[in-house]
């Protein structure tokens, strides 16, 4: 046989499948129809979710963590984070990478409330560094024995900047306008999620159905022709 004819029969193949959709299209039609609609059906039964969100900046970090961390900022990221969380009850929870706080809600109150919340917190995590660097310094000059010379100096040195930032009235973290989104479910995800599979299912059911059809065909032939 020639490359020719391979190509051809190739053709040929594809036309016939092509043929075998267009048959079956009220099929492919039927069940896409049945997947969007309960699609629709998921969407309005299922609890409606928001995510309120918030850029943020760290201003100060505590200078346990600072010691713990020294210049790693991955480091001093995420126990900035697990204190952020601590507070709030994990209510809140800050996104690293996009340098948001936010949380998931299916009950949305109003943007001032939000923004009166993240205020709360910015005062509650500022007291919390502020009283840990006077912790700092007392503890330093209650044992400076067991401190190096060097980590002596270097300890004050950021406990003291923190005391004296806090007192100027800086806060440990600043947040931007709050801002509330629909997270899920989503009603376009949900309807191409829903077509997709429902045109997906009817092709394959004509292919099935087709396939069955040349089967018997095949064998009443042999049948006859025995």
């Amino acid at each position: 046989m020639t490359e020719f004819n391979k190509k051809c029969e190739g053709d040929i193949d594809l036309f016939e499948v092509w043929d075998v959709f267009v048959d079956g299209r009220r099929t492919i039609y039927f069940t896409t129809a049945v997947a969007v609609c309960f699609g629709l059906i998921y969407f309005y039964f299922n609890p409606q979710k928001y995510r309120v969100s918030s850029p943020y900046y760290v201003e100060i970090y505590s200078v346990v963590d600072q010691q713990f961390c020294s210049s790693n900022m991955t480091c001093l990221e995420n126990r900035f984070s697990k204190k952020i969380g601590d507070i709030s009850n994990n209510i809140w929870l800050l996104n690293d990478k996009r340098r948001e706080a936010f949380i998931v809600t299916e009950n949305v109150s109003k943007i001032p409330e939000y923004a009166s919340d993240l205020k709360s917190l910015a005062k509650n995590i500022t007291s919390k560094i502020y009283i840990e660097a006077n912790e700092e310094i007392q503890l330093i000059q209650g044992e400076p024995k067991f401190l190096s010379a060097d980590s002596v100096t270097k300890n004050i040195i950021n406990a003291k900047r923190i005391i004296r930032d806090v007192d100027r009235g800086r806060s440990a973290i600043d947040f931007g306008p709050v801002s509330i989104s629909k997270s899920s479910p989503r009603i376009e995800h949900i309807l191409v999620l829903s077509i997709l599979l429902g045109a997906m299912s009817g092709a394959l059911l004509v292919l099935l159905r087709n396939a069955i059809r040349k089967r018997r065909k095949h064998a009443q032939s042999d049948i006859h022709g025995g």
